[in-house]
């Protein structure tokens, strides 16, 4: 016999409850978001030479993950509610969408029409040069579609000169120069071939896809009686000005994230889902990281069946191939060194991650140790995900913001990314579809049985405790392994500031530094190296906008030769002046060989 329906106002009760829940998400997900930017307000402000300032940095950004993983992470809150059949049931109660949605497309076509438009003019008011990453993808494009390879070196040779694109925001190499390579998969050229042939600015890709991820999450979230969702609207208008803004800036990310959220609102059909996800990577090697995540959801949602992970696979790989197929046809070796250029180009070390205790001079270490440090971290995610993947069931999309903190370059488009992903999550909430918890329709009668079992909960901790201790073990060990592979001494010393010369012009800055440096080269060094110095001070609130935490970048006269040399060192370009009366550090490196030197400020 069906038990009473629940009073009006126990319903009522439930109904405000659950409210509350719901907004607290929504809180934690804003709360969890500024503090990552607050993160990189700090470390512009306090610079690489503050020890305490790079903790601080590192302490917010782990902060704020764990603010963005609670604002998805399954609480199994117990809910007593009545089910259309009579039967009492637990769970989480979220009200459940609207069938009629009225005027579905109105809205977001106006709200998004309305950025696209007001962030055009901004880009043609501001004329921003955009990054280094965005200007070689189209001139990538640009050589596409006139019949050539960018994925020949020499091809790319010229393309800061062709793109006017200034020489102080490109990616310094640590044996000089500058990344010019095109090293990302071909589909990150073709999405710029239109731009090219239309002779549009590059930044309008990037800013169509902006807005093209507010349509997708808008349209995902419906329309539902949870009076949290008006407040997650506002979240994603504010989040989608955010990202525009950084799209006009020249930053990229906004297009393979539009793969990304499809293939998520998708995954019900994997195959479709799989050609969202290969057309992302396709686009850049960073959607990589929640390759793993999204076959075990896929996995686990389809009732633990192999079927459904394995049409997404076929998909992803199907869409990540054809768009490179043909590069791959005319040169294979070219293509393959192109896209795994990121992993084996030797990069001056830029941002505020550990291994700037690497770059910085506090330590001394392989920088191959923070590679190995961001690859264990992923396993480590890997693992803590499958054990507990009830309650953390959709909040993988933020780990990469633990997996990337130990990269050896961590700048801020690393990072900022990955919580736009957790707004699909929340609507989806909000909907009911799912909590990210175990609920149940209908309560099963436990079983008694005549063994006593250890409660699955405490198995859980036990393993997670474990794999703790086995991660943080390993990175000790690690550590001192790739520290004692160093050489033991420095082949490279800056033994004294001997001179410098002054620049009166908005401002007062040092325009040059005569240094004393001792050069003593191993067996297998070269007798002369380029004199290379990247000079760190301490704030640099410029890069805050710019997004480029490139130390200033200066070179010396003559080159470095066996013995003591007497070199001048002067900025590689106009915008690398030294404040005066501004503590500073430099560093001399050539290859993985560096020395440093440390002032309070010259006058």
């Amino acid at each position: 016999m069906p038990e009473k329906p629940m009073d009006p106002k126990q319903m009522l009760k439930d109904t405000l409850n659950n409210g509350f829940k719901a907004g607290a998400r929504v809180i934690l997900f804003s709360v969890g978001f500024l503090v990552l930017n607050l993160s990189f307000v700090v470390f512009s402000a306090l610079g690489y030479l503050s020890l305490p300032g790079l903790i601080l940095t590192w302490f917010l950004v782990i902060l704020s993950t764990v603010f963005l993983v609670f604002s998805v992470y399954g609480l199994h809150i117990r809910l007593r509610y009545t089910t259309a059949s009579g039967m009492k049931a637990d769970g989480e109660v979220v009200p459940t969408a609207k069938k009629h949605w009225p005027l579905p497309f109105i809205i977001p076509v106006i709200i998004s029409a309305a950025i696209f438009i007001g962030m055009y003019f901004l880009e043609g008011y501001l004329r921003w040069p955009g990054t280094d990453e965005i200007n070689i993808d189209y001139y990538a494009g640009y050589l596409i579609l006139h019949g050539l390879n960018p994925y020949f070196s020499a091809n790319m040779q010229n393309v800061f000169a062709f793109m006017a694109f200034p020489l102080s925001g490109t990616t310094p190499l640590l044996t000089g120069g500058y990344v010019t390579s095109f090293s990302y998969p071909s589909l990150a050229a073709l999405i710029f071939v239109p731009a090219v042939a239309l002779n549009v600015q590059p930044m309008l890709i990037p800013l169509f896809f902006s807005v093209g991820n507010f349509i997708v999450i808008y349209l995902y979230l419906g329309n539902t009686e949870n009076p949290a969702s008006r407040a997650l609207i506002a979240v994603l208008v504010a989040l989608t000005l955010y990202y525009s803004l950084v799209a006009i800036g020249g930053a990229v990310d906004s297009i393979w994230i539009f793969f990304i959220l499809l293939s998520f609102t998708t995954r019900k059909k994997p195959a479709l889902s799989g050609i969202f996800f290969g057309l992302s990577i396709a686009l850049k090697q960073l959607p990589l990281l929640l390759f793993p995540f999204f076959l075990i959801l896929i996995y686990m949602e389809s009732e633990k069946r192999l079927k459904n992970p394995a049409v997404f696979l076929l998909g992803t790989a199907g869409a990540f191939i054809l768009p490179n197929l043909p590069f791959i046809f005319i040169s294979p070796l070219s293509w393959f060194k192109g896209v795994t250029s990121i992993l084996t180009t030797p990069l001056l070390g830029v941002g505020f991650g550990p291994s700037a205790l690497e770059f910085v001079g506090y330590l001394r270490i392989s920088t191959s140790y923070f590679t190995f440090l961001m690859v264990i971290m992923f396993v480590f995610m890997v693992a803590i995900y499958i054990i507990h993947y009830e309650r953390l069931k959709f909040a993988f999309f933020v780990f990469p913001i633990l997996i990337l903190l130990f990269n050896f370059r961590v700048e801020t488009d690393y990072l900022n990314v990955w919580p736009l992903f957790l707004l699909p999550v929340i609507a989806e909430i909000f909907k009911g579809k799912s909590a990210g918890t175990n609920t149940a329709a209908v309560r099963t009668p436990k079983r008694k049985v005549a063994t006593r079992r250890i409660p699955q909960v405490h198995v859980k901790a036990t393993v997670t405790i474990l794999l703790i201790l086995i991660l943080v073990t390993t990175m000790g060990f690690a550590g001192y392994h790739f520290s004692s592979i160093q050489p033991a001494s420095n082949a490279i010393d800056i033994i004294s500031i001997e001179n410098h010369t002054s620049l009166n012009s908005k401002g007062n800055f040092v325009s040059s530094i005569t240094l004393t440096i001792n050069y003593r080269p191993e067996a297998n060094m070269n007798q002369s190296i380029p004199a290379l110095f990247a000079i760190f001070v301490s704030n640099n609130q410029a890069s805050l906008l710019s997004g480029n935490f490139n130390p200033l970048l200066w070179y010396g006269t003559p080159n470095l030769s066996t013995g003591t040399n007497t070199v001048i060192i002067k900025p590689e370009y106009a915008s690398e002046l030294l404040p005066s009366n501004t503590s500073f550090e430099i560093m001399e490196y050539y290859g993985h060989s560096s020395a440093y030197l440390k002032s309070n400020g010259l006058s």
